[in-house]
């Protein structure tokens, strides 16, 4: 799905959506079942992003980005996906003050993923 308003340069890819409808005609009747588990499973890692961040774990927030980084390309989610990967690398460099901005992008991401998920069933 292209969401960029324009039809020139600069689109976003959120959903790679030839990756979703192979992995639909794969799984078949599976396929809500693996959407339903992502979105239920994001949501819990953005909270523990979320909390991690709040207490200085560093670790467990690592942890919660490189797992919802892993689902989220798995699903064709190239924004979520590539938003994960900064804040990962970010972590794993020690620079986990500033990243609350960076955690608020993902929290609106997963939540645009989940709506482009739904509407894709």
């Amino acid at each position: 799905m292209m969401a960029s308003p324009d039809t020139g340069r600069n689109t976003v890819r959120y959903l790679d959506e030839s990756l979703l409808a192979e992995l639909q005609s794969i799984l078949e009747e599976d396929f809500p079942v693996l959407v339903s588990t992502y979105v239920q499973d994001s949501a819990v890692r953005v909270q523990d992003m979320q909390a991690a961040l709040a207490r200085g774990d560093a670790e467990a927030l690592r942890k919660s980005v490189h797992s919802l980084k892993g689902a989220s390309a798995n699903l064709g989610l190239e924004v979520l996906t590539d938003l994960c990967r900064e804040l990962e690398e970010m972590v794993m460099a020690g620079q986990v003050d500033g990243s609350e901005a960076l955690l608020q992008r993902i929290t609106g991401e997963q939540q645009r993923a989940v709506s482009l998920l739904q509407a894709f069933l």
